[in-house]
């Protein structure tokens, strides 16, 4: 796959059909994604697995979340691993961003700092420490966490072509750093 190509996918919202557009941008640039809204980090083990969580019968996601009003992107990121996952992270690294537009009209659920266009970071983390797990303060409860292996993602979740472009970025970029 080439790395410096967009890649897209459209996801359709069955409660009110709002189509919405992915593209994923590869960089380093932060200053490119803006606005930014969210960030997320695809964090790796020293097995090389990935971390993912849910809260409860809910779908797998990664760690991640909105940017809170003076807090910088790495900032978010290593706050919203602890609060979610009970983990503190190293060697961040920025993979890209990804482009969320409705190419059929206006975001008709806005969230802060979300208009028609914004960006989600995503990032290349490494755990740093796993710590006895916690409730989130913004549920209240405990997420389950899980590694896996990177081969293995589409089992729990399905992001179509900008998912798959950006697991595969961040398991090229721990298989150079861990030869």
């Amino acid at each position: 796959m080439n790395k410096s190509k967009p890649v897209s996918s459209t996801w359709t919202s069955p409660d009110d059909g709002t189509v919405v557009k992915f593209t994923w941008l590869p960089g380093d640039n932060i200053s490119i994604y803006t606005p930014y809204t969210q960030c997320y980090g695809v964090c790796f083990n020293t097995e090389g697995k990935m971390l993912i969580q849910r809260v409860e019968d809910s779908d797998w996601c990664l760690s991640g979340g909105t940017v809170e009003e003076g807090e910088t992107a790495e900032q978010t990121l290593r706050r919203e691993m602890l609060e979610e996952t009970d983990v503190t992270i190293k060697n961040i690294i920025l993979l890209g961003g990804q482009e969320v537009s409705f190419p059929n009209g206006h975001n008709l659920h806005p969230k802060r700092g979300e208009g028609d266009l914004f960006y989600q970071l995503r990032y290349y983390c490494e755990l740093d420490e796993l710590l006895p797990q916690t409730p989130d303060p913004d549920k209240g409860k405990i997420h389950d966490r899980l590694f896996v292996d990177p081969a293995e993602i589409t089992k729990y979740f399905d992001w179509g072509a900008t998912g798959a472009a950006i697991f595969a970025q961040a398991t090229a970029l721990y298989n150079k750093l861990h030869p």
